[in-house]
């Protein structure tokens, strides 16, 4: 093996920092250029911790520089962590408040939905009902209609006297236009059929009728005894005949068949056993009777 060379040997030297001023290394170097090295010390490649420096208190400086910065942000850092934990605190509020609300509206809503419900119930009950009636109300449309294409047509008639040929009631109700206990208007005698002469025949129950003005609005024809008793037969007759505004009691007759040839006997019914009584002697000659004679007979002529 051939022995390391002096330059090998400086080399290992100065990398383990094994140089000395003033040592004997002359035995080691062969050259005046190594003797010069090693007689000076190492080359200067930079600096070593135990060889002090003039840079040391300038990057000591920056350090401090750099650690006050860093507490700064430090500080500026916890002042907005705390600012955050607040704001956090806030909001952990707040989502307590809407949880709540949510949880009133969920209630809300489930109480909206339950009447909705009912309501739904109560409309169909409520469409079945209208239903019914919308069926119920074609029926009686339809009995209406039937009712219109049967039922009669009015019969007019005039009230003529058997025994004074060519003599009928006639009513006059000028001016009467509401009920009166005691009646009103006149009843007299015409030599005429014309306006005043001809009355509504209207039907009633128990074969009652009613003699209704066609020239008077719902003016009929109106009975009273005044103390006219039944089987009385005084000459000049008693009681009342006039007219009354709307028709009750007073106001519906019975027709009694009195003869072969159509007479008839016209009984208040509300009192039996008075009868119409005609005077063909003079217009105004128109009351009762307790029985029946000649001037109580008369014939219902139909009237087109």
């Amino acid at each position: 093996m051939m022995p390391a060379s002096p330059r090998s040997a400086a080399s290992d030297i100065d990398m383990f920092r094994l140089w000395r001023h003033g040592s004997n290394t002359t035995t080691a170097c062969h050259t005046p250029s190594e003797r010069n090295v090693a007689d000076h010390g190492p080359p200067s490649y930079g600096n070593y911790p135990n060889e002090p420096t003039n840079t040391q208190p300038q990057a000591h400086q920056a350090l401090q520089t750099t650690i006050t910065q860093l507490r700064q942000e430090s500080a500026h850092l916890q002042t907005t962590i705390t600012q955050l934990r607040q704001e956090g605190a806030q909001l952990q509020t707040t989502i307590t408040q809407l949880r709540q609300e949510n949880t009133q509206l969920q209630t809300t809503i489930t109480q909206l939905r339950q009447e909705n419900t009912q309501l739904q119930s109560k409309a169909q009950g409520l469409e079945t009902t209208v239903t019914q009636l919308r069926h119920e109300n074609t029926q009686l449309q339809s009995k209406a209609q039937s009712l219109t294409r049967t039922a009669p047509t009015p019969v007019r008639v005039a009230i003529k006297s058997v025994h004074f040929g060519g003599r009928y009631v006639s009513m006059d109700a000028s001016g009467f236009r509401s009920h009166h206990p005691a009646g009103g208007g006149h009843v007299k005698v015409q030599t005429y059929i014309a306006g005043w002469e001809i009355f509504e025949l209207v039907r009633h129950p128990d074969n009652l009728v009613s003699f209704k003005s066609t020239c008077f609005d719902n003016i009929f024809l109106r009975a009273e005894p005044k103390g006219l008793s039944p089987g009385q037969t005084p000459g000049p007759g008693g009681g009342l005949v006039n007219c009354q505004y709307g028709c009750e009691g007073w106001e519906k007759f019975r027709i009694l068949k009195v003869g072969e040839h159509g007479e008839v006997a016209i009984e208040p019914a509300e009192f039996p056993g008075r009868y119409l009584r005609v005077d063909g002697n003079w217009l105004h000659g128109m009351n009762l009777q307790g029985a029946v004679n000649a001037w109580e007979k008369f014939y219902l002529v139909v009237v087109s």
